[in-house]
């Protein structure tokens, strides 16, 4: 990883789009970076031997921020441009040099329009959607504009494969209907971020998917039932039934104090909590019944996940009743059964994979245990000051910073990208001094989109804690006065077009902020 961060675009402490440092965009601008690309593809084109090269380019956020590439994208135009000819370089490799065809995320076109109508034309579109229904375009970061990037293709003489991602089988059954009479090419599943998981559980859905796009099915729960039959071989309706119902919502779980400290307007979803429930209960009694090893595999790796989901849930359900004030289960007796589960996870990692990827499990859940001990440890020691926050637009990426002021200074409580999990409305809490008196709080957002504040208010030794006023507002801030009401009218800290940050980077570099005094509420 150090050998090859001088080739990121955000070197040297430089800033991008998201206002921060993370390195995950190569530099187009240095030689050096095209020749260890252009080395790169020399060798997947020798082990692979199919006709199509994908090459990326998804999520390329912060083009034109080095000092090399900022003179360029002095200008929007010039932005475009350098990812235009950065990918029309890369084709000059795939297609010209190698006579592969030439596969691309397609993302960036909803920022870079222009930049589309410049690609060749044999460059094989993917277009990727991984909301649970499809049924129009919704664009990343652009506010969930609804627009008809597959009609643009159409028109413009671009092949395209559609991409649903395997969190939900509705995603690609839903996905496949909206094609309607259009002519993608074909669909490509994706599989994000297995490296502390399997994929033997996406195999339904990938089996599902192969069915409906193959003619093997006429409609989605055909091609699930069709698909189970393939992996497990002929099965009864109640097992189909339940394989149908883990692939329809398989989310990623990853558990940190963020996460913990977050939870929907409404609280838990018992509901989903107990269905999961019934579910893995209802798959461990199908254990030993097939007769094929990899079959047995597949319902294995479904069981431990259905395990995850729930433990995952009792945490943050947990850590909220908590803070409410409600009996709950205890965060050392989860801690202590997420232990278990993680050895077996950590035997089964060595047996599919090698002690490599078992120290990435190891590590995963060590620092779920210990988040969760630490939780414990925070709660009894602090207070407690929550933020009800809205945001619309999944797909912001707004960097906010709380702190508060106490003893005539102010002190970070906390610093981050915060969203909801379950709906738009949703609260964020975070640890404060046990005895302190909270004197003023101050919201900060800048980066790219923005973030709604409903209401703050806070809970320590010394008494609860609301709004008394607003001192002040600095940057773009709509209705500041919503933040002293202690309902779902939100105060605005950015502007509400994601799209103008994007393109403007001085409004994206614009701090926006509320300064709020805070008064301790009468018994």
């Amino acid at each position: 990883k150090q050998q090859y961060e001088s080739y990121a675009e955000l070197r040297d402490g430089v800033k991008g789009r998201f206002r921060n440092t993370v390195r995950n965009d190569f530099c187009p601008s240095k030689p050096e970076v095209r020749d260890f690309i252009a080395a790169y593809f020399s060798e997947v084109n020798d082990i692979f031997k199919s006709p199509y090269i994908h090459v990326g380019g998804d999520e390329v956020w912060n083009i034109g921020f080095c000092p090399l590439c900022r003179d360029r994208a002095a200008t929007f135009a010039g932005e475009q441009q350098i990812y235009l000819d950065h990918f029309a370089w890369i084709h000059s490799l795939v297609s010209g040099k190698f006579g592969k065809r030439m596969m691309l995320w397609d993302d960036m076109f909803e920022y870079y329009p222009d930049a589309l109508t410049g690609m060749p034309r044999d460059v094989i579109m993917v277009n990727w959607q991984y909301q649970p229904n499809v049924t129009s375009f919704r664009g990343h970061f652009t506010n969930l504009e609804s627009i008809d990037m597959l009609d643009r293709y159409e028109k413009l003489g671009f092949e395209y494969l559609i991409a649903p991602a395997d969190y939900h089988w509705s995603n690609a059954e839903s996905f496949t209907a909206y094609t309607g009479d259009r002519k993608p090419l074909g669909g490509l599943v994706t599989t994000w971020e297995k490296a502390v998981s399997f994929l033997y559980k996406s195999f339904p859905f990938i089996a599902a998917s192969g069915q409906l796009w193959g003619g093997g099915a006429a409609n989605g729960g055909e091609a699930m039932a069709t698909g189970v039959d393939q992996i497990f071989g002929e099965t009864d309706e109640l097992f189909k039934q339940a394989v149908s119902q883990f692939a329809a919502a398989m989310p990623r779980t990853a558990v940190n104090t963020v996460l913990l400290n977050s939870m929907s307007n409404e609280g838990p979803d018992y509901l989903v909590l107990e269905s999961c429930r019934t579910l893995h209960s209802l798959l461990c009694k199908y254990r030993g019944t097939f007769g094929s090893p990899m079959a047995e595999r597949v319902l294995e790796d479904m069981i431990d996940d259905t395990a995850i989901q729930i433990l995952s849930m009792r945490c943050r359900n947990a850590c909220w009743r908590l803070r409410k004030g409600f009996d709950g289960e205890s965060l050392s007796v989860l801690a202590d059964e997420l232990e278990q589960l993680a050895a077996k996870r950590i035997v089964l990692c060595r047996k599919y994979r090698d002690d490599k990827f078992a120290e990435l499990f190891v590590q995963y859940f060590d620092a779920w245990r210990r988040t969760l001990l630490d939780y414990q440890v925070m709660f009894e020691k602090s207070g407690i000051l929550t933020c009800e926050f809205c945001l619309p637009d999944a797909f912001s990426a707004e960097r906010i910073s709380v702190e508060i002021k106490v003893g005539g200074e102010y002190l970070k409580v906390g610093e981050g990208v915060f969203k909801g999990t379950f709906d738009a409305l949703f609260e964020q809490n975070f640890f404060i001094p046990a005895d302190a008196e909270i004197e003023r709080v101050r919201i900060c957002a800048s980066g790219f989109a923005g973030q709604g504040i409903c209401h703050v208010s806070a809970d320590n030794a010394r008494g609860k804690f609301v709004p008394d006023g607003v001192l002040g507002t600095f940057g773009i801030v709509e209705h500041p006065e919503f933040v002293l009401m202690p309902d779902v009218t939100r105060c605005w800290l950015g502007s509400q077009c994601t799209i103008d940050a994007f393109r403007d980077r001085n409004l994206a570099d614009l701090v926006n902020g509320i300064e709020i005094s805070m008064k301790k509420k009468l018994s």
